[in-house]
């Protein structure tokens, strides 16, 4: 891979705006696969094909509602006829959707009964635990409310939520975040205010251990499974901590100041190397989330606060998609992909090894052609020698077997010198 394309690689580029969305947004969400996103917020949902950029239409229902959170789940058992995409909504009136996506006719049905409440409470944070792949198995949902309760349900292929708990973990805890823990498939619960942790229990949403290390807002909450972290919004900044004791481990320093202490969402990206953010003047931060360092800014048509931010992480893309948030102003969903690269160590293997093979094999071809003519020659020579005894031999045909003895010989060793040069310069490339 040439030095120019890895260049290329390393930064985002714009890959798509969708435009239209007449209010904030509060939430975007990319599919798990790449293949759909969703914007949510005080217009309702919109959902669009990232493959080919159509629009989805969405029911009545879902256009209607102010909507706070977002978030897909995709049912696949290997079956196409079986293979359902979900959106779950959370609104500000504290009711939760499931709508399924109908791939034939481009749009979304509300099949499941949703969730109401009696009392009108914003669904605050909202996370879903992917079914297993292979297998009709069950999806889990939990959702965290402007009340402090916390609740978690079960949605099948074919069916409607089921509640698994409800619970409150404290009068003054208010889960601002709430998501899945993936090894133990307990719930992360992230207070807004005093820096404080809880794990729930899967089953019961009793709390298992509580945390009071973290920094005092936390109002957005982003956790990295895989190296146990997780990085906090403040309104003044992003923050980095250790998710098993809440300690600070580094602060993503920028040049833009907020203009409001108005906490914009942050999340990881490309499997936890990187973090993203928003900001309040129609940027989108990208950060490496080992050094601290700034690496991107992208820039939207609009100075406007940006807080809805996503990303996905596909075998051979990335995605990061934001899109504007100033209620009453227009609203652009933008998406930005930087492709994968490949190990340059297995594209150098590759190449030199289709280098080396051609002159291998026209060294052998040439050689075993005259090899198997001077082997005929000899052979017929030994024949006529065997069957005559007293054949004399004149000195021309001598000086003619010398000859050809010689030109076999040096033929033969330019061979086998140019075969063990090769097959060296193959065990080296291999070893490195």
């Amino acid at each position: 891979m040439s030095s120019l394309q890895t260049m290329t690689n390393l930064r985002y580029k714009r890959y798509t705006t969708f435009e239209g969305l007449q209010n904030a947004v509060t939430s975007v969400a990319i599919s798990a696969d790449g293949k759909y996103i969703v914007a949510a917020g005080l217009f309702g949902a919109a959902v669009w094909n990232l493959i080919n950029f159509e629009s989805l239409t969405l029911p009545g229902l879902g256009e209607k509602r102010l909507c706070s959170s977002a978030a897909w789940l995709h049912f696949d058992d290997g079956h196409a006829k079986t293979s359902c995409y979900v959106l779950i909504l959370g609104s500000l009136k504290g009711d939760i959707t499931a709508l399924d996506v109908n791939e034939e006719k481009m749009d979304l049905q509300a099949n499941r009964l949703p969730i109401s409440r009696n009392t009108v409470q914003q669904v605050v944070s909202l996370d879903v635990q992917q079914p297993e792949a292979g297998n009709r198995s069950h999806a889990r949902v939990v959702a965290s409310f402007a009340d402090a309760i916390v609740k978690c349900w079960t949605l099948s292929l074919d069916g409607d939520f089921q509640l698994v708990f409800s619970t409150t973990p404290e009068p003054s805890f208010l889960p601002k975040t709430v998501c899945f823990h993936k090894e133990s498939q307990h719930v992360l619960a992230f207070s807004k205010e005093g820096g404080i942790c809880t794990l729930l229990e899967c089953r019961t949403g009793k709390v298992i251990s509580c945390i009071a290390n973290g920094c005092q807002m936390m109002a957005w909450v982003s956790v990295d499974q895989i190296t146990s972290r997780f990085v906090a919004s403040t309104g003044y900044g992003f923050h980095l901590f250790d998710s098993n004791n809440l300690h600070y481990i580094r602060s993503f320093a920028h040049e833009i100041d907020p203009r409001t202490p108005y906490p914009c969402q942050v999340t990881f990206g490309e499997d936890g190397s990187k973090v993203v953010g928003g900001t309040d003047q129609g940027e989108a931060l990208l950060f490496n989330s080992h050094s601290g360092l700034l690496e991107q800014r992208m820039k939207c048509p609009t100075d406007e606060l940006i807080q809805a931010v996503t990303t996905c992480t596909l075998k051979d893309k990335y995605y990061i998609a934001v899109a504007g948030s100033a209620s009453g102003h227009p609203s652009d969903v933008i998406v930005w992909c930087k492709l994968r690269t490949q190990t340059p160590v297995h594209q150098s293997r590759i190449s030199m090894k289709k280098k080396a093979d051609p002159i291998i094999f026209a060294v052998h071809k040439s050689s075993v052609i005259f090899l198997v003519c001077v082997l005929a020659g000899i052979t017929v020579l030994v024949f006529a020698l065997l069957s005559r005894p007293r054949l004399q031999i004149s000195p021309s045909f001598t000086h003619f077997l010398n000859y050809i003895t010689k030109n076999f010989l040096t033929k033969f060793t330019c061979y086998l010198e140019v075969f063990s040069f090769s097959w060296v310069s193959r065990q080296i490339t291999d070893h490195f």
